[in-house]
């Protein structure tokens, strides 16, 4: 019997006729293909993930029907019989062309070829295959026969095909090993059975020669190991890293220019936080500000050209109410701050400049005003648009939302942004020696974790989902199992420890070995924070997914990822400018220099005049240990230092040099 893959398939079967989509008991070879594809002995497969439907030979409908089955059900395979012969009513190949991606011609030749063994007239059949989005789609001949024909071909390889589509590279490498390995061995067996006397005279060599095979509880070990390192040969770990030193600069713009943007999304800002978002596209009025025209003081809407002098105040209007009210000469109507101003008035007097003549027995109405003033026209009223013309564009892309952003949309009405989506953001530590920060006592030889929660708590002060994936042992095995995982769901993983060079540093081999992702560098030239990785691995209609390996040392990750993981994060996010800010500051202190360029945490301390020229000055937050996470405390700033040379051993208090702010973009 087959060995049956674990993934579970998601399947559509469209069978295509007039006849069956007008007598749908005509359709035999639909159903059948549906009962053939949930007994597969090659996958899985369950009711609720088969789809069937028939519809008739029109190219249209089958166009659609493919792409409800693909983009709307995410189906996996799609499975169509019927219409591929020559009559003029056989569209299904042309249909399916139109949909497709990619062609998959190896299939349609396979179906061919084992249809020919049936009958000549194969050769007529002109079903394709191929590829839309992450979906396979194969067009079947209509008969019962032919189905059972062509999905004998199929059947085998449908899995594999699948987790090629889903980019699940580690299971793919693992199946193509193990098919070489049983080509192998069935070539081994036959090599041995063909040759029986040799065996028989060369008995020595035949025992000596399988003296070196594994045992079965070792064939049994390699079945169940996912990662292709080999761990154990520590011998053969390289003593001097392989890869090139780069250096800081060189390390940033290969990050940035590796990141594009991620697609945009529209947030309904009335149920969803877009503040620190980015804008993906212009924003646009879709009505004037103000709407109406508005009283820009609390006073009087008079006639301009009625002078100074007594007003009769013949109506009241306040924000937010209207006035039926035409005025008419030598009248007034009181006004509020913001309300609009009546038809017939084209001015607005300050209550300031009246004078109350005349008002009610009990004091509720003013019944007549004396203007001290000449107005102006136009003055004090805000004309329709004013502030905001109908049709302007008043948030430009690539615009960051905060608070005065979001006041411009909340005062067009612009409910729905469109804003570039946000990277999700896994976080895991390794380290066989790590524990959970928070709970049971220390044991043996264990640590606690701290950069992860650091890290966490980072991205999120940022703005950016995050998982924790956890503590991740020194394994490969385990590597492949997270990262796999983490694949799934994240667009950036970055991981603290197993960089360097010590045994059990795997994390750079993982990714190359089982994943074949692309490492763009492993060491660069910088104190903390050496040996930083990074890789990008491609995922089928994905963005690829940013792989950061930190270094493990606590202030280490925290640098570098200052350095480079948040401003990847930003650019992913839609930032144009994704760097931290970079200032010049004057040191409070004498610092001395390290052979690599550093940088030094550092507190600032910000002038209190205003002269322009005063720069702030940094002070050194202590011991520079890239395990003492004390010296990031408070820190505001990351001094950037140049490496030591035997002209510089050190800068001088008031020196004037860069410093990387922590504390703002």
């Amino acid at each position: 019997m087959a060995s049956i893959s674990s993934i579970q398939i998601k399947i559509g079967v469209i069978t295509i006729s007039d006849t069956a989509y007008k007598s749908p008991h005509a359709d035999k070879s639909g159903p059948h293909l549906v009962h053939l594809v949930s007994k597969s002995q090659y996958f899985h497969t369950n009711p609720d993930n088969i789809f069937q439907v028939i519809v008739p030979d029109e190219t249209q409908m089958i166009e659609e029907q493919l792409k409800t089955f693909s983009d709307a059900f995410h189906c996996d395979v799609i499975l169509t019989t019927g219409g591929t012969g020559f009559t003029p009513r056989d569209v299904t190949p042309e249909a399916t062309s139109r949909v497709l991606d990619r062609r998959a011609d190896g299939l349609s030749t396979a179906l061919l070829l084992k249809s020919l063994e049936s009958t000549p007239y194969a050769v007529l059949s002109r079903g394709v295959s191929g590829m839309r989005g992450q979906t396979l789609i194969v067009n079947l001949p209509g008969s019962q026969k032919a189905v059972d024909e062509c999905f004998a071909v199929l059947e085998p390889v449908l899995a594999h095909a699948v987790k090629q589509l889903q980019g699940r590279i580690v299971e793919v490498k693992a199946e193509h090993v193990e098919m070489q390995q049983s080509a192998h061995s069935r070539h081994h067996l036959h090599h041995h059975q063909s040759e029986p006397q040799q065996q028989h005279h060369h008995g020595h060599h035949h025992r000596h020669h399988h003296g070196h095979s594994t045992s079965p509880s070792q064939q049994l070990q390699q079945a169940l190991t996912k990662s292709l390192v080999n761990e154990a040969q520590i011998a053969n770990r390289p003593r001097q890293s392989p890869y090139p030193l780069i250096s800081v600069d060189e390390a940033v713009s290969t990050v940035l220019d590796s990141v594009t943007p991620l697609p945009a999304e529209t947030v309904n800002c009335a149920t969803a936080s877009v503040l620190g978002r980015i804008l993906a596209s212009d924003v646009i009025a879709k009505e004037p500000l103000p709407p109406f025209r508005a009283s820009v003081k609390d006073g009087y809407a008079v006639r301009a050209r009625d002078g100074a002098g007594r007003r009769r105040v013949v109506d009241v209007v306040t924000a937010g109410d209207e006035s039926s009210v035409v005025l008419q000469a030598h009248c007034a109507i009181r006004v509020s701050t913001g309300g609009p101003v009546p038809s017939g008035a084209d001015a607005v007097v300050q209550v300031e400049d009246t004078k109350l003549i005349e008002s009610s027995p009990d004091l509720t109405k003013e019944l007549v005003i004396e203007v001290l003033k000449p107005p102006a026209e136009g003055q004090d009223i805000r004309p329709v648009g004013s502030d905001i013309a109908l049709g302007a564009k008043v948030l430009d892309a690539g615009a960051k939302i905060g608070p005065c952003e979001l006041g411009i949309l909340a005062s067009i009405g612009c409910s729905l942004v469109p804003v570039h989506k946000l990277p999700t953001v896994g976080v895991a530590s390794t380290g066989n020696e790590l524990m959970e920060p928070f709970g049971a006592g220390l044991g043996g030889a264990k640590i606690r974790d701290s950069n992860r929660t650091t890290l966490l708590a980072m991205l999120s002060s940022h703005g950016f989902p995050v998982v924790d994936l956890g503590i991740i042992p020194d394994k490969a095995d385990c590597l492949v199992t997270a990262f796999e995982k983490a694949i799934k769901t994240c667009q950036v993983i970055v991981t603290t420890g197993g960089v360097s060079m010590g045994e059990r540093d795997l994390v750079k081999q993982v990714l190359t070995a089982d994943f074949n992702a692309t490492l763009h560098f492993a060491q660069v030239r910088m104190k903390p924070g050496k040996p930083t990785s990074f890789a990008t691995l491609s995922v089928a209609n994905r963005h690829p997914v940013l792989f950061f390996g930190l270094p493990g040392n606590p202030v280490s990750a925290f640098v570098t990822a200052n350095l480079y993981v948040i401003p990847a994060c930003r650019r992913l996010g839609g930032w144009s400018a994704p760097r931290r800010s970079v200032i010049n500051v004057k040191l409070g202190q004498e610092i001395g220099l390290d052979p690599r360029p550093e940088y030094h945490r550092c507190t600032l301390q910000w002038p209190s005049g205003i002269d322009a020229d005063v720069l702030p000055t940094a002070w050194s937050t202590g011991s520079q240990a890239s395990s003492r996470l004390l010296s990031c405390q408070s820190a505001s700033g990351l001094l950037i230092l140049p490496a030591r040379s035997d002209s510089l051993l050190s800068l001088p208090a008031g020196h004037v040099t860069q410093c990387m702010l922590l504390d703002c973009p």
